[in-house]
């Protein structure tokens, strides 16, 4: 997987889903509660390789998305 934000505004985490679908790429938020605080964090994969997520980080860093390989 590929962490692309993590948002305090659900509404946030909803739009950048939305823009990383339309480069074609895969990408879903949950909502995580950890630590007491309430946020949305926004995933793009699954990958099979890490060469993959790669390719598609590039991608999403190219689109001025700021994110990470992460695995889950």
């Amino acid at each position: 997987y590929i962490q692309a934000g993590r948002f305090s505004q659900e509404a946030n985490a909803n739009k950048l889903v939305l823009n990383i679908r339309l480069l074609s790429l895969p990408a879903v938020y949950y909502e995580d509660n950890s630590g007491g605080k309430k946020s949305w964090v926004v995933l793009c994969g699954a990958y099979e390789t890490r060469a993959k997520a790669d390719d598609a980080r590039n991608l999403l860093l190219a689109q001025d998305i700021n994110c990470f390989v992460a695995q889950y």
